[in-house]
């Protein structure tokens, strides 16, 4: 029986990448051969060393029912570095100090440590910090107009917790995220405010465990 704490926390980790809510193509975009969306999206990800975005997120269950509005912050450098900062509707973070995964759940005082790999392998949050190598798992399509490009990624592996994650770029820059878990639950996060610039709050990647809090420390090290 697969472990049901690590499928958990690998759903919390990629809705945070996290992380498909199905829109129509885009109005007046091409279709591209598979070969060329795949290298177009290797592009827009190697490019993609710095970032930080404020975002939304909404959950939808399979039977349509609104699961979750949320909102927050967004910080990436690659290799291997992000925090995810949930605001709304209660604090929680997902940081990635290059080494760990940590994942904060303010509301239970609560803090699980997880090594890196192991956590990201098969999510879209590989994709994001750094893995483009991760592409050769999935099976890629995409289209595209002047300014905006759209890739959808199916995985190959028919156990991966992910069904189908799609990325919009717009002008070269992450726009949206979208996916769909193998329960059916749907995702959308869209990025605002977004900058790509190299510089960054000190310690924005470090994380120092609150006094009183449980920690459950799931990593090797």
């Amino acid at each position: 029986m697969p472990d049901q704490s690590i499928s958990r926390e690998r759903r919390l980790v990629c809705r945070a990448a996290l992380w498909l809510i199905l829109l129509p193509g885009l109005a007046g975009a091409a279709a591209l051969p598979d070969a060329e969306a795949r290298e177009l999206l290797a592009k827009r990800l190697h490019s993609l060393q710095h970032y930080q975005a404020e975002f939304e997120q909404t959950v939808v269950a399979a039977d349509g029912e609104l699961v979750e509005q949320s909102a927050g912050r967004f910080w990436l450098t690659r290799p291997n570095r992000f925090r995810w900062e949930y605001v709304t509707p209660w604090p929680r973070l997902i940081l990635a100090d290059g080494e760990r995964i940590w994942l904060f759940d303010e509301e239970l005082e609560q803090v699980t440590v997880r090594d890196f790999d192991g956590l990201l392998e098969q999510t879209p949050a590989a994709l994001l910090a750094g893995r483009v190598d991760a592409l050769d798992g999935y099976a890629i399509s995409g289209e595209r107009d002047s300014d905006r490009l759209q890739v959808v990624l199916v995985p190959h592996n028919t156990h991966s917790d992910f069904s189908q994650i799609e990325l919009e770029f717009i002008a070269g820059v992450l726009a949206e995220m979208r996916l769909r878990d193998s329960f059916g639950q749907q995702t959308e996060i869209r990025f605002s405010q977004v900058e790509t610039a190299a510089a960054e709050e000190a310690g924005i990647f470090e994380f120092s465990v609150p006094a009183g809090v449980d920690v459950i420390d799931e990593s090797a090290g």
